[in-house]
């Protein structure tokens, strides 16, 4: 016996499922980044600075050896 539905029909519980989810979460397009606060801005810039910094002197380090 066939079943009648499959994942994309519209009547399927794992569509309703994702479309939660969906709703819940929002898309990643709607995110605002100039709301970010101040203190978190700086923290992503140190940490990233941090590693740019670790991964330079690391190739540098090798080639003096």
């Amino acid at each position: 016996m066939e079943r009648k539905d499959n994942i994309t029909s519209p009547n399927n519980e794992y569509n309703d499922v994702t479309e939660h989810q969906k709703r819940i979460e929002g898309k990643l397009k709607d995110m605002n980044v100039k709301g970010t606060p101040k203190r978190i801005k700086w923290i992503g810039y140190g940490i990233i600075i941090f590693f740019v910094i670790l991964i330079l002197t690391m190739t540098i380090g090798v080639f003096i050896n």
